[in-house]
């Protein structure tokens, strides 16, 4: 890792902690999700580890082994994951031991996996963008809320992380991560073919300063 990594990694613990999120992020913190068919559940929420690789793609393959429309979920390589627990926004929610959801959002500028690279930002702007990547859920445990509950956290780090705007993807076959999407305020700028060849549509949203982990914390 360089030093401008390392100084990168040290300003993320920083505005963190300014925000309140440390304590949640580093050790994990327990969260009750409510279900409307199902009894609550609580799960620890905590940043991903390069330790946690293996589980990380082991559930990726589990969500997408029980996709049925496999276009809908483009799978991340080893090598993307491996780059993010080291360089990116990586968070985990885990039943006991067990990982069963885990979202990525991809911080660094530079990165090939920056949205803004698609919407023909300068430099200066893309600097200032995050792009919200992957997030599976374990079937076993969709309908908690937890894409909306990562939306909403991922919103906060990159607030204080001093970004301006986020940016995402999503099938236009996948109404259900659409309106998870649309409900965290994003909206539809671009339809373009990626991912050698399936259609995505590229969201965006600015990032308000009015948001507070005291809004959502409950």
């Amino acid at each position: 890792m360089s030093n401008d990594d390392e100084k990168t990694m040290q300003l993320r613990r920083i505005y963190m902690k300014r925000a309140g999120l440390y304590d949640l992020l580093e050790k994990g913190s327990v969260f009750a999700l409510e279900h409307k068919h199902k009894p609550e559940i609580k799960l620890r929420l905590r940043l991903c580890r390069p330790e946690d690789l293996e589980n990380i793609l082991a559930l990726q393959e589990q969500v997408y082994d029980a996709i049925e429309d496999k276009d809908t979920f483009v799978l991340s390589t080893w090598e993307e994951i491996a780059e993010s627990l080291e360089k990116d926004t990586c968070i985990g929610a885990f039943d006991g031991e067990l990982l069963v959801a885990f979202t990525l959002m991809v911080t660094y500028p530079e990165s090939e996996r920056n949205l803004a690279k698609h919407l023909n930002y300068s430099a200066e702007k893309s600097a200032k963008c995050v792009t919200y990547d992957t997030t599976f859920v374990h079937p076993n445990y969709k309908g908690y809320g937890l894409q909306r509950v990562f939306i909403r956290l991922k919103d906060l780090i990159a607030l204080n992380m001093g970004a301006v705007e986020a940016l995402a993807t999503v099938s236009p076959d996948n109404p259900h991560s659409l309106n998870n999407l649309q409900a965290g305020g994003f909206d539809v700028v671009k339809r373009k073919e990626m991912y050698s060849g399936v259609e995505r549509l590229i969201l965006r949203k600015k990032l308000s300063r009015r948001l507070r982990w005291e809004r959502w914390k409950s």
